[in-house]
């Protein structure tokens, strides 16, 4: 029923999880969008070269998601962290590690410092994967699409 779908939609735990992916979503796809622009117009970068930089972050991001999926993994197996322990600490260092490399990329001005921060910024984001993101699948058995379908 609607009200059903309506109390889990707005209870704490998921009103949470789409406050996350919001702010992730925004810094990841309102930077990515808007870099290839600082390269041309504050950096002058040539489009060449825009394209080499921007592809940067991917590329590290792509084989620290590998890590990070497996490291998580050992955690929980081992009992050093709980599936929620993991959930927690992951979406904290993801956050944590992008907000410090968002500060650090305002103060600089030259092509490779900025391409080495969003580097950091994308390394970080791979983290969401075991923080907010898994929790979409966790929050709710029968629902799990319903909540991500809205969510994302």
């Amino acid at each position: 029923t609607v009200e059903y779908w309506a109390r889990l939609l707005l209870s704490p735990g998921v009103l949470v999880i789409f406050v996350a992916h919001s702010v992730h979503n925004f810094v990841r796809y309102f930077l990515f969008a808007w870099m290839p622009f600082y390269y041309d117009e504050v950096l002058h970068v040539s489009a060449d070269g825009r394209g080499a930089l921007m592809i940067t972050p991917e590329l590290f991001a792509t084989v620290l998601g590998f890590l990070v999926a497996k490291e998580t993994r050992r955690l929980q197996q081992t009992g050093a962290l709980t599936t929620l322990g993991v959930r927690r600490t992951f979406a904290s260092l993801s956050f944590a590690g992008q907000g410090l490399a968002l500060l650090a990329m305002s103060a600089l001005s030259t092509p490779l410092a900025v391409t080495c921060c969003l580097t950091t910024i994308q390394i970080f984001s791979t983290m969401q994967g075991p923080g907010f993101h898994a929790n979409y699948l966790d929050i709710t058995t029968h629902n799990s699409g319903l909540v991500t379908g809205i969510g994302d």
